[in-house]
């Protein structure tokens, strides 16, 4: 059963019991109240008729029956509002009214002298009260019968249950379309939460409740839509988690395609044909070349997974060492290919760890190398702060558009995916953001320039290591 059509029943119930209950109790009140004023109109009158055939007894002397049979004749021929009476002295009786009604003998039997009883009962269709009283004239017992019609009180009785049953089943009608409106607007929440609910269900994270109550169900429609935010946010995050992992895995397959590619070339090469020594020793020279750059590849998967794991030990370090053993190992390669590399870096030490900040180094260093189409010049600059550790590589390459940058810490990521060089961002692994943090401020856009001393710096790479998610802790000395 819906929960609409529970409210309905409860409330058409409650008010059909309520007002069923609380009428039955006025029309009893009622009826009991009209046979109450009968009954005192009905002794009132019987006390009068005792008190005229009192008159009749007369001091010291004997009570003729022809007496009271007058007496009551004539009281009862000019009426008091009963319907008969009847005197009887003992089981004789002396009157009964012309009209012939029945009494009730047991009231006779119940009733002591000097005292009256009364009873209803029913004859055909009429009810009539009866009053019965025994008294004594002259010295004789008598007893006193009187009819009162009933009849008015219980036809209003009558009248007032035929237009109770009319007005209750008004009542009921009426109160069950009314507690059904009221159950629809109560419940319209509800089937609104439902609704928002159901499309959830079938993938629509976009959906919302548009409740604007300030109770309990409207309370339950913010959570809801607090929910259904967070959830619409976990899945594009998750959605977005599975896209950069699908380019790592089409940009990581791209890196071993390469050597794979020319080291089964070569091979085959020298196992189909025969070469001279010198075209064995190149052939054998770039096998050796491409396995070694598949070997780093396979480090660089190894210390990815290292990094995210986050179970590397940090150690004290200057980093003005380490940017001079970075220079020492690049700085040859880049000024044979007419490349001018300068660094600095202030006094200071940093809690780091060295191996994959070195390596960090030489990937910017070495994806700086790359974007450039000419010589050019490479700068880094390393500096110690309160904050931490931070390392600024700036080249005047080709640069990165604004709307790569958001890649710029996804691993193997290339800007141009059907070269392996040219416009490439890094490859290189996630440490871009663990232990170290990107720098979104600081990379300009593609067209913006900035021209400082002999080189035209256009790109740069600003990594900061900072004390609160290192932890790195940084002091001058």
């Amino acid at each position: 059963m819906r929960f609409q059509t529970k409210i309905t029943l409860c409330i058409t119930l409650l008010i059909a019991v309520a007002f069923g209950v609380g009428n039955c109790i006025l029309l009893d009140r009622s009826f009991e109240s009209a046979l109450a004023r009968e009954r005192s109109a009905a002794y009132y009158t019987y006390h009068m008729l005792l008190y005229s055939l009192d008159a009749v007894d007369a001091p010291g002397g004997a009570v003729s029956y022809a007496d009271m049979h007058n007496t009551i004749y004539q009281l009862d021929a000019q009426g008091g509002g009963w319907a008969a009476l009847r005197l009887k002295s003992g089981d004789m009786i002396l009157y009964s009214s012309p009209d012939h009604r029945v009494f009730n003998s047991t009231l006779q039997e119940q009733t002591e002298l000097n005292q009256c009883s009364t009873g209803i009962f029913r004859q055909e269709d009429t009810w009539y009260l009866q009053v019965t009283g025994r008294f004594s004239c002259g010295g004789v017992p008598f007893t006193l019968d009187a009819l009162y019609d009933l009849g008015d009180a219980y036809r209003t009785r009558e009248t007032q249950l035929r237009d109770y049953r009319v007005a209750y089943a008004a009542v009921v009608v009426f109160s069950a379309a009314m507690s059904w409106v009221l159950s629809r607007w109560i419940t319209g929440p509800l089937r609104e939460l439902s609704r928002v609910l159901r499309k959830i269900t079938a993938g629509d994270l976009s959906c919302r409740a548009r409740i604007t109550t300030h109770d309990e169900v409207g309370d339950l429609a913010r959570d809801l839509n607090h929910m259904t935010g967070q959830l619409e946010q976990n899945m594009e995050e998750m959605r977005q988690a599975m896209q950069r992992q699908e380019q790592f895995m089409g940009s990581f397959v791209h890196e071993l395609k390469t050597p794979m590619t020319a080291i089964i070339g070569y091979a085959d090469l020298l196992r189909s044909q025969t070469l001279s020594p010198e075209e064995q020793q190149s052939a054998a020279n770039y096998i050796f070349n491409e396995g070694r750059r598949l070997e780093q590849l396979s480090l660089k998967l190894l210390e990815l997974f290292v990094s995210r794991k986050g179970d590397f030990e940090l150690l004290p370090c200057r980093p003005r060492a380490l940017l001079k053993e970075v220079a020492g190992t690049v700085g040859p390669s880049l000024a044979r290919e007419g490349i001018e590399f300068r660094y600095e870096c202030g006094p200071g030490v940093c809690r780091l760890e060295p191996d994959l900040v070195r390596t960090l180094l030489t990937n910017l260093i070495d994806n700086a190398r790359k974007a450039m189409d000419q010589p050019g010049c490479i700068r880094v600059r390393g500096e110690v702060t309160r904050e931490g550790c931070r390392f600024t590589v700036q080249d005047n390459g080709r640069g990165i558009a604004a709307e790569e940058l958001a890649h710029i810490s996804e691993p193997f990521y290339r800007v141009d995916k059907s070269r392996p060089t040219g416009r490439i961002l890094r490859r290189r692994w996630s440490c871009c953001r663990t232990p170290a943090q990107a720098d979104s401020k600081k990379p300009p856009p593609q067209g913006r320039r900035e021209r400082t001393g002999r080189c035209v710096l256009r790109t740069w790479k600003c990594l900061r290591f900072p004390s609160s998610t290192c932890p790195c802790r940084a002091w001058r000395r």
